[in-house]
């Protein structure tokens, strides 16, 4: 989550440079369309594309912004409570809740044609998503491995239940 993250927040950083927020300003179409001819066509190279293409910058940020959104939340909802630490725990809660309110919030920014408030609070939910992020990935490194073996043998128990 860290990681989609790090490459949401350039291309936000994209997304910012070209003022490509105040072009497609419906969700979850842009526009009328799913993906706008203008992702796809035009004859840019495919740099000039990604980092000065309206359409390319902002399809490319919402899409991983919704991606980095559903994997946090998947985070959650998959993570067993009661095999981590306290503080992989608050982790866990920080990333899910941080990125969910950062999804909205980026939504609400778009929907309202990017007003400063709302576009510099979006830039700043980038920075606490990050963060969380950050500390989840730290709170990892005192699992123990006692720990870690007990949850693979909890994995390995549920899967053949799953299938």
């Amino acid at each position: 989550v860290t990681g989609l993250t790090a490459v949401t927040v350039v291309s936000g950083a994209l997304v910012a440079g070209n003022d490509a927020g105040r072009a497609y300003n419906t969700w979850p179409k842009m526009g009328d369309d799913w993906i706008p001819p203008e992702v796809y066509g035009g004859n840019k190279s495919l740099v000039k594309k990604v980092a000065e293409d309206t359409a390319t910058t902002q399809f490319n940020h919402r899409m991983l912004g919704q991606v980095t959104g559903v994997t946090a939340l998947a985070l959650v909802g998959l993570a067993r409570p009661h095999l981590v630490t306290p503080q992989v725990r608050r982790g866990i809660a920080a990333v899910g809740v941080a990125t969910t309110a950062q999804v909205i919030l980026g939504i609400t920014t778009l929907l309202n044609y990017v007003p400063i408030s709302l576009a510099a609070a979006h830039q700043l939910g980038s920075v606490v998503v990050f963060t969380s992020g950050l500390y989840l990935v730290h709170s990892l490194r005192y699992v123990s491995p006692a720990l870690v073996q007990q949850a693979a043998r909890a994995v390995v128990k549920e899967a053949p239940k799953a299938a």
